[in-house]
């Protein structure tokens, strides 16, 4: 994950399950350590980058401003 802006994020599993509330301001980069199925909810999708294992950019359905949800599987 890395933030382009300040935002919050919350990880959780497939049953709704939080895993890790994180506070990001701009240039700040997290690693994952989850596996398996996720959503990520932050407080505005045109804030965040998610970047894949093998470098490709995750591209969330919708990057809007204000809270948005992206699935991960």
């Amino acid at each position: 994950l890395e933030a382009l802006g300040t935002i919050w994020v919350l990880v959780q599993d497939k049953y709704g399950n939080e895993l890790e509330w994180i506070s990001l301001v701009q240039g700040d980069k997290v690693p994952l350590k989850h596996m398996g199925a996720l959503t990520i909810t932050c407080s505005s999708g045109e804030s965040l980058r998610i970047t894949a294992p093998n470098g490709k950019f995750v591209q969330p359905s919708e990057t809007k401003k204000g809270i948005s949800i992206i699935r991960l599987h």
